[in-house]
């Protein structure tokens, strides 16, 4: 395997008690989606939170990355769209903020 690709994954869930399932679910899809095609997963990012704010430290720790990794990082892959948001305007904005910014593209594995 020959990755030239190189991306960071945010795992979000609502409820402490959701932990595991979101590291095996949202973890185990983000992670066949990088083997399928040929992505190296450089780091996983990974956020409690119901009312999401994008305020947190998670989010800040997430972001520093991407700058820091600037034009060597190509992909942040999120399991849906709701990971990010619920509101989907402001998640559509917030995409397009994080790819102009960062020089990424966002990846959803999963529509739902």
């Amino acid at each position: 395997m020959n990755n030239n690709f190189n991306a960071l994954a945010y795992i979000r869930y609502s409820l402490p008690q959701q932990h595991d399932m979101a590291m095996n679910v949202q973890g185990q899809a983000i992670k066949v989606y990088c083997q399928e095609h040929d992505i190296a997963l450089l780091e996983t990012f990974t956020d409690e939170g119901g009312g999401f704010t994008f305020e947190g430290e998670t989010w800040r720790d997430m972001e520093e990355f991407m700058y820091a990794n600037k034009g060597a990082l190509h992909f942040l892959i999120v399991h849906s769209p709701d990971r990010i948001g619920r509101d989907k305007k402001i998640t559509e904005a917030l995409i397009a903020l994080l790819e102009l910014k960062y020089n990424i593209s966002v990846i959803f594995v999963s529509e739902h």
